[in-house]
């Protein structure tokens, strides 16, 4: 909150070799939204602990939010190299890495979320949709049967496993999963287009 941070900002003036207080000033001016307050700070730690996993993190997290994207993906590629088993960061990193455009590289981090945890609902999710995007459907839908196993009311699921069994010429598969995502989503657009195809 606001105090939480006039108070850091406080302790940062009366202490600033003290990279915890700039750290906690970083993470909380991230969690209001305020990333271009948190980016310095962020980037003053990076400097100061090039080996610091969370600041690396946090800073590409930061950079991210100020649709900065290409800028985030070093930060994060550190943040794996340091250490491969951040399923979050392996996330973000996915995530950004399909922003860009760099989807055969996106996949291999959802698939590294997925050796930590199996049941890793988001890598299942993210897998199927990549994976449909670059036509390997059969590894695309079985990511999407993985997601709706773990998340069965899922309606976004129920249609990404849709379309890719329409997508694999499987429409008649594919009209109970648009069905399940309209019932729990009903303003889900693209589901009654898929119905329609």
């Amino acid at each position: 909150n606001e105090e939480a941070i006039e108070h850091l900002v406080i302790a940062r003036k009366f202490h600033p070799e003290k990279t915890e207080v700039v750290y906690n000033l970083g993470l909380a001016l991230l969690r209001l939204h305020r990333t271009r307050e948190a980016i310095p700070l962020f980037e003053e730690l990076v400097r100061a602990k090039p080996d610091d996993v969370e600041s690396l993190g946090n800073l590409g997290d930061a950079l991210v939010m100020q649709d900065q994207v290409p800028q985030a993906i070093p930060y994060y590629e550190r943040a794996v190299r340091l250490n491969p088993d951040l399923s979050a960061v392996q996330n973000n990193l996915g995530n950004a890495l399909l922003a860009t455009g760099r989807l055969e590289e996106g996949v291999g981090h959802f698939e590294q979320m997925l050796r930590l945890d199996p049941d890793d609902a988001e890598a299942h999710f993210n897998l199927g949709l990549v994976l449909a995007h670059l036509g390997r459907l059969p590894e695309a839908i079985a990511h999407d049967e993985a997601m709706l196993r773990l998340k069965p009311d899922d309606a976004d699921a129920h249609f990404n496993l849709g379309a890719a069994l329409l997508q694999a010429g499987r429409a008649g598969e594919s009209i109970p999963h648009f069905q399940e995502a309209l019932r729990l989503n009903p303003s889900l657009g693209p589901a009654r287009e898929g119905l329609e195809a």
